[in-house]
């Protein structure tokens, strides 16, 4: 019975996908650079605590390029200033995703399309949509609304 619920959902998801055009729209993230490391975790830090969001060091997985490159600064608004109900397709959001081991980092990937369940999410550099799992209340962290880089010199 599982097995069928969570085919049907796949299924759904991926009609919807192919209908809405199989691409997430993008609704980008400023981009803030700065010639040195301090400047930019600094600069982040202080965004964040100025929205009381969160800044993240970005772990170096490649999911988000180009948009969001290893190693980067992502400030994320938490939901008390970016509520879920409030969530676009194309956003950047922060989640707990159920595919990661326990004590792995949090995950930034786009949302790509929703659907009764909440909504499903891509990273930019992703060949696949992840489909079977969804980001809903529960999950959600946040919205990215800044991303710090230091420039390549």
């Amino acid at each position: 019975m599982i097995r069928r619920r969570h085919f049907i959902r796949l299924a759904s998801a991926l009609l919807l996908l192919a209908l809405a055009g199989c691409a997430p729209r993008r609704i980008e993230v400023p981009l803030y650079r700065y010639d040195n490391d301090t400047v930019v975790r600094l600069s982040a830090e202080a965004h964040a605590r100025d929205i009381g969001g969160l800044a993240l060091w970005v772990q170096p997985t490649g999911s988000m390029r180009p948009t969001i490159q290893d190693y980067d600064w992502v400030v994320v608004a938490l939901p008390d200033k970016a509520p879920y109900a409030g969530v676009q397709e194309g956003q950047v959001l922060l989640y707990n995703a159920e595919w990661t081991a326990p004590g792995t980092p949090r995950v930034l990937h786009r949302a790509a399309q929703k659907d009764r369940d909440g909504w499903i999410m891509s990273g930019d550099n992703n060949a696949h949509y992840e489909s079977k799992w969804r980001v809903n209340a529960a999950n959600y962290l946040g919205r990215a609304v800044a991303i710090y880089r230091t420039r390549a010199l």
